[in-house]
């Protein structure tokens, strides 16, 4: 027999350990039957140590079968979530990363259902955020959650802001871009949840964006967040602190930046209103000398000369970049 043989054997031997899953099985005539069935079998491997050369395949498996199934795969949860967990734990590291992105895409599925096992999930986070390899799929999965409990991930955030935060440091912005744009989609999904945390997080993003030797497209990316963040959140309180490292992106040498910051400063007037005239001087005279070499200086010009005037500009005027996405 080869090995797909021996894994299906595996699971039908045995009958000890899956005599409590099918008690409760639904009838042959459900439709819930054989993927029941299905996973109950692949379940049962899962709980074999001497079959972990078969376990990858085996949760790739299970979620095809989740996935098809969508929110009627939610009643098979218990079956698989803390096998799922308890692999978290003891896995190779290879098995780990997969793991925790298999995780992120079964919250993408049963959204607040994940609720029973969310302090599991998160004490794996925490125990192995430190290995950085792993650190862009756990981004993947706190941003899943926060998206599926939104109000309800609010607790949970304290001890995740100084660890996301810790990311765009001087050395990851360099070494690590790719992850650091993952800590700013994380963080967009946390949505209002942030407001209370954007003391902290405005600077840690802001010190990305001006940092010279980070990567040019997590600098981009960063600028991009505050342009959509400002759009969601009261930023206000932090106008100065956004607006004049945007200008000194703008008077520096890096042109690439230029076009970004402009449309983010375009964000900001439309949230800030006449707040924004404040920095009208400084941002008219390091606008003025790229009129002519960057696309949307010319047209920010012109809306800010609306806005000191009291004209209120619509704010489809204001998106002169619909293509703001990271």
């Amino acid at each position: 027999a080869g090995p797909s043989m021996a894994v299906v054997a595996a699971g039908g031997d045995r009958k000890g350990a899956n005599s409590q899953d099918t008690e409760t099985l639904p009838g042959p005539s459900s439709d819930d039957y054989y993927p029941t069935i299905t996973v109950t079998k692949l379940v049962n491997i899962l709980r074999e140590p001497s079959l972990s050369s078969y376990h990858q395949m085996v949760i790739q498996a299970v979620m095809f079968i989740f996935r098809t199934l969508g929110l009627k795969c939610v009643k098979l949860l218990p079956q698989m979530m803390n096998l799922i967990l308890n692999l978290v734990r003891s896995a190779q590291q290879g098995l780990r990363d997969f793991l925790f992105q298999q995780l992120g895409l079964l919250v993408s599925i049963i959204k607040q259902y994940i609720r029973p096992y969310l302090d599991k999930v998160f004490l794996a986070i925490h125990e192995f955020w430190d290995q950085e390899a792993l650190q862009p799929q756990m981004l993947f999965l706190i941003g899943e959650i926060a998206s599926a409990l939104r109000d309800e991930f609010k607790s949970f955030i304290p001890r995740l802001i100084p660890k996301m935060l810790s990311v765009l440091s001087r050395d990851a912005a360099r070494r690590r871009p790719a992850t650091c744009i993952k800590v700013l989609l994380a963080l967009e999904k946390l949505d209002a949840n942030l407001e209370r945390y954007l003391d902290v997080t405005i600077p840690a993003v802001m010190t990305m964006a001006e940092q010279e030797g980070a990567s040019m497209d997590a600098r981009i990316a960063a600028i991009q967040w505050i342009a959509r963040s400002s759009r969601r959140l009261n930023v206000l309180e932090f106008a100065s602190r956004i607006i004049h490292p945007l200008a000194r992106v703008l008077e520096g040498p890096s042109e690439a930046l230029h076009r970004p910051s402009i449309m983010a400063l375009c964000s900001l007037m439309h949230a800030l209103g006449e707040d924004f005239v404040l920095f009208a001087p400084l941002l008219t005279k390091c606008v003025e000398k790229k009129r002519h070499t960057v696309d949307g200086a010319a047209r920010f010009l012109g809306m800010l000369h609306q806005v000191k005037g009291g004209e209120t500009v619509p704010y489809a005027d204001m998106q002169i970049d619909e293509g703001l996405g990271l």
